[in-house]
């Protein structure tokens, strides 16, 4: 599973739209939307950052285990 698969399904998780969590991340929407289809990605300190805005765990958020697809809509 990708990063963006992961930033993704946090989302969804989260119940948030795509400009509810830039927002959170301080980034802009198309940016998220870059990221999460994978045309962009975090380099490690803004990773530590987005993980801190999200209140989750840096694991959290690179892990490959999680089930996309139980956050699909």
């Amino acid at each position: 599973m990708t990063f963006g698969e992961n930033l993704k399904a946090i989302r969804r998780r989260m119940k948030l739209t795509q400009q509810e969590m830039a927002d959170k991340m301080d980034i802009s929407q198309s940016y998220l939307s870059d990221m999460e289809n994978s045309r962009k990605c975090l380099n490690v300190n803004t990773a530590l950052l987005t993980a801190k805005r999200l209140e989750i765990s840096v694991n959290e958020l690179v892990n490959d285990d999680i089930d996309v697809t139980e956050y699909n809509n």
